[in-house]
């Protein structure tokens, strides 16, 4: 008959597994890198998230005068501020070779050479207010969106229509994400809707973010002398994942956590077996 484990040898397994515990609580996240997973439709982001905060820049006033084009668009220089769950999120345009013009925030009305007005929500003919950052020349432009702080807790899901709103097609956009603990991870989006529709993409990550950016990396959207790739976003979502998502959405903690356990049932097993050989 199998002997039972010794009360000193249940105290030694019940602390190696106290141990494991607190190392993998203390160890630095920064030692990996963000892990993603992608949604490439807003319902399927949606059933994965929670206390999520939709951002179209409707609450900017855009007056009709002649340097809005008439109420179609407004410059924003630089960067621009929209108020979030927790204090706001800020808007940046990102630095490129050539520089940038910078932010505008364009009207469901502008008219962008298609005879369809706006830009539209992803898979509807809804127009929305968006963000444009617009880089003149041949460089590439890209927005930034710093979102530190913007839920408690940390933002783990974030998502966004994306595209522009001129030129021929939505092309290709480079998307880096950046978390509190300074890791990173980047995404290629290739796209093949036509203006003025847009393409959703959305993630959850397994570490809070502080910021994400979007880069066009070709020059397909405009033709003639003033040839130029634009990134065009609305609907910029952020939350937090939802209670009860499959747990490999955290996959790095998830293989530390069974490691943990099929180390201690090793241990566990070895104690049995000496035990019963005493």
């Amino acid at each position: 008959m199998l002997k039972k484990i010794s009360g000193k040898n249940i105290a030694k397994f019940v602390g190696l597994l106290g141990v494991s515990a607190v190392t993998l609580a203390v160890a630095p996240s920064s030692a990996h890198a963000i892990q993603l997973t992608n949604f490439t439709t807003s319902s399927a982001f949606s059933n994965a998230t929670s206390g999520v905060t939709n951002i179209d820049f409707s609450g900017v006033t855009i007056p009709n005068n002649g340097s809005t084009g008439g109420g179609q668009y407004l410059y924003e220089g630089s960067a621009i501020t929209q108020s979030g769950p927790n204090g706001g999120v800020t808007f940046g345009s990102v630095p490129t070779a050539s520089g940038s013009s910078g932010l505008y925030v364009v009207s469901t009305t502008y008219d962008n050479g298609t005879g369809n007005n706006g830009f539209y929500t992803s898979g509807t003919t809804n127009p929305v207010q968006s963000l444009l950052d617009y880089t003149p020349g041949t460089y590439n432009s890209g927005i930034t969106a710093n979102v530190s702080g913007a839920v408690t807790g940390g933002v783990f899901a974030v998502g966004t229509d994306i595209g522009a709103i001129r030129g021929t097609d939505n092309s290709n956009f480079l998307i880096t994400l950046t978390g509190t603990d300074g890791s990173t991870a980047t995404y290629d989006l290739a796209t093949s809707t036509t203006i003025p529709n847009s393409t959703f993409i959305g993630f959850t990550t397994n570490t809070a973010i502080s910021s994400i950016s979007f880069v066009a990396t070709d020059n397909t959207y405009q033709t003639g002398t003033n040839n130029s790739a634009q990134v065009q976003i609305s609907n910029f979502r952020l939350g937090t994942i939802a209670p009860g998502v499959p747990f490999e959405t955290n996959s790095a903690l998830g293989v530390a956590i069974l490691g943990c356990f099929w180390s201690g049932n090793l241990l566990l097993k070895k104690m049995n077996k000496k035990e019963f050989t005493s």
